[in-house]
């Protein structure tokens, strides 16, 4: 259990950078890109628009399920 929240925490912290860099190169937060961009507000247009938004929800999915599992509480049989 301890090594599959290992790649939790490394995939998570690989999705902050990703996010990062597209927060740096538009000077605009994740959330704000969610709520208020579109694909033509974005130098690379549509293919950088899924790319930022997959990496959004994909943070945000692995964030929760790492939470899960620090929050788990495991009984033997």
């Amino acid at each position: 259990m301890e090594s599959y929240k290992a790649r939790l925490r490394a995939s998570i912290q690989r999705t902050q950078h990703r996010l990062a860099e597209f927060e740096s190169k538009y000077q605009v937060s994740a959330e704000r890109f969610l709520a208020e961009m579109t694909a033509e507000d974005l130098q690379g247009g549509d293919l950088e628009y899924v790319e930022w938004a997959d990496e959004a929800k994909l943070l945000k999915g692995l964030e929760v399920e790492l939470n899960g599992l620090e929050h788990a509480r495991y009984q033997l049989p």
